[in-house]
């Protein structure tokens, strides 16, 4: 299946702490903030394009492109994260939280939510969908999924709905304004009974769940989300050996339909699925409505390499990209989807662990992205689940803009972000 490990290590152990009394030097809590009734429209696919109100797009779990400015969640203590605000015409990344003198450490801040989650376009304001916790010993509290909204300055958070105890979604999750849609795992009340894999519609408004399929042994991965259709890959065995499948789900009918199958694993970009076939050195690309097309790659790829396709990080409009990785580190290709020339990219920064990476990119903001090009491992306060602060080690990450232009031509032309989290990192 797809392997999305990368921006979730890199976003998510990560970065910063704070406190709530006197805003920390460097910090211009508020000053950059978007204002309460701002709308809020993106999607992971399409920046540059903000998915309209309504519009069934995938959650992007690394974070929520608006018109004006991106929203990320940063995990700052024991079960509790923080909202971080870039605005893209500031260039400042900054608390979601408009009160000068808070220190950003407990709930009375609006960019503190404790218990994490993932942000999306909700009806003109910000929806969160936060996980619950999946073992059966846990109170039924705990345990359930529940959904969020508030303003886009962080604001009149309130609770929409939640999910019954036991239900835990398995990959990615849908929204169009009036319900959500994931496959579940449905997790027994004891040790002892057997977990079941359904597709789900569920309510915005009061959490009432639709079963739309079940899944026998074959899971799927739930990968776009566009129209009134999702789109679903598999790993199925055959004759002893696995092949990679993708099917279409139509919410209008409720039906499934397979349109592709191949025994090299692929992956799926802009709603059309790719497959690298390193023998014939072809790149495939497939669409649901069954045309294909494919470029040739002059690029010898080592039988041991490993290609990772980016998972969630964004990729220019017109391009795909993948790496070719061998003992941990590899050279990032960019494919122009429409000339076929392939371009080995040299943008890369030592990661926090010694090995060197392609820059990440996070979003884009008309003609330039938002990307991580530095991270290192630093010592930060860390709120403890007593209360506590303590020093920890974590990876202490750098954000700047790149325009376009620059990241395609090998350009290292950078503009630094001001990020207010600095300040909470040991010197």
């Amino acid at each position: 299946m797809k392997r999305r490990t990368f921006c979730s290590i890199l976003l998510g152990v990560a970065l910063l702490l704070c406190g709530c009394s006197s805003a920390p030097s460097g910090e211009t809590s508020g000053e950059s903030v978007p204002a309460a009734g701002t709308p809020s429209s993106g999607s992971e696919t399409s920046a540059e394009n903000p998915a309209a109100p309504g519009a069934l797009t995938l959650i992007d779990p690394a974070g929520l492109t608006t018109e004006k400015g991106y929203y990320q969640l940063e995990l700052t203590g024991t079960n509790v994260q923080n909202i971080l605000y870039t605005d893209f015409e500031t260039g400042s990344r900054v608390f979601l939280c408009s009160r000068p003198e808070c220190t950003h450490r407990d709930e009375s801040c609006t960019s503190v939510l404790t218990g994490g989650g993932q942000l999306f376009p909700l009806n003109g304001k910000i929806g969160i969908f936060q996980r619950g916790g999946t073992s059966p010993e846990l109170p039924d509290d705990e345990r359930k999924c529940r959904v969020y909204q508030m303003e886009a300055d962080g604001s009149q958070r309130k609770e929409l709905c939640s999910l019954a105890p036991g239900i835990a979604p398995f990959s990615g999750i849908a929204a169009d304004g009036e319900f959500f849609y994931l496959i579940a795992i449905i997790v027994p009340e004891t040790d002892s009974g057997n977990e079941e894999y359904q597709l789900m519609r569920v309510s915005l408004q009061d959490g009432t769940a639709t079963v739309l399929k079940t899944f026998d042994g074959n899971l799927p991965y739930l990968s776009a989300a566009f129209d009134d259709k999702l789109l679903l890959e598999y790993s199925t065995e055959k004759d002893g050996s696995y092949v990679y499948q993708c099917s279409v789900y139509s919410l209008a009918t409720n039906e499934e339909t397979f349109f592709y199958e191949n025994p090299v694993q692929g992956f799926v970009r802009d709603n059309k699925v790719y497959t690298i076939d390193r023998e014939a050195k072809v790149v495939r690309e497939a669409s649901v409505d069954g045309t294909t097309r494919e470029w040739a790659i002059d690029l010898t790829i080592p039988e041991n390499a490993y290609i990772d396709n980016g998972g969630e990080e964004f990729v220019p409009s017109g391009y795909i990209a993948f790496t070719v990785f061998v003992d941990g580190a590899g050279p990032r290709y960019l494919l122009n989807t429409q000339t076929g020339e392939l371009t080995k990219s040299t943008l890369n920064y030592t990661w926090y662990d010694g090995s060197e990476r392609p820059i990440y990119v996070l979003t884009q903001a008309d003609d330039r992205l938002l990307v991580i090009n530095h991270s290192e491992l630093a010592n930060m306060e860390y709120l403890e689940e007593n209360g506590e602060l303590s020093m920890r080690e974590s990876i202490r990450s750098t954000y700047a803009f790149l325009s376009v232009e620059d990241y395609l031509n090998n350009t290292p032309n950078y503009t630094p972000v001001t990020d207010s989290l600095s300040a909470f990192f040991a010197k």
